[in-house]
């Protein structure tokens, strides 16, 4: 059986609610920070839409589903949440560093 279609276990369910509550109880914060960045300078600052459309998928990622969960579902959710926490950590840390090149 191939990954997509094998469900979760009971306890591999149970793991992945408790990390959907913690990403949820961090959106907010997520959000405000990714909206922050629209309008300064980083490096891949005109790739920044992609980084509002990756927010998206990870409050989709966030949401309960309503069908079988598989493990490769499973892995995709947690895959787009950790690669927008990197890309978020990255633009903060590049615009700092032009915020205090330029000034402002």
């Amino acid at each position: 059986m191939a990954l997509d279609e094998l469900p979760l276990s009971r306890e591999q369910s149970r793991v992945f609610y408790e990390w959907q509550q913690r990403l949820q109880e961090r959106l907010p914060s997520l959000a405000a920070r990714v909206f922050a960045l629209r309008h300064s300078m980083y490096m891949g600052c005109g790739f920044h839409y992609a980084m509002e459309v990756n927010l998206g998928k990870v409050i989709i990622a966030a949401q309960p589903c309503e069908d079988i969960m598989t493990i490769a579902r499973e892995i995709h959710r947690r895959l787009i949440a950790q690669m927008l926490f990197n890309d978020l950590q990255k633009a903060e840390k590049s615009a700092a560093e032009w915020r205090a090149k330029i000034g402002s």
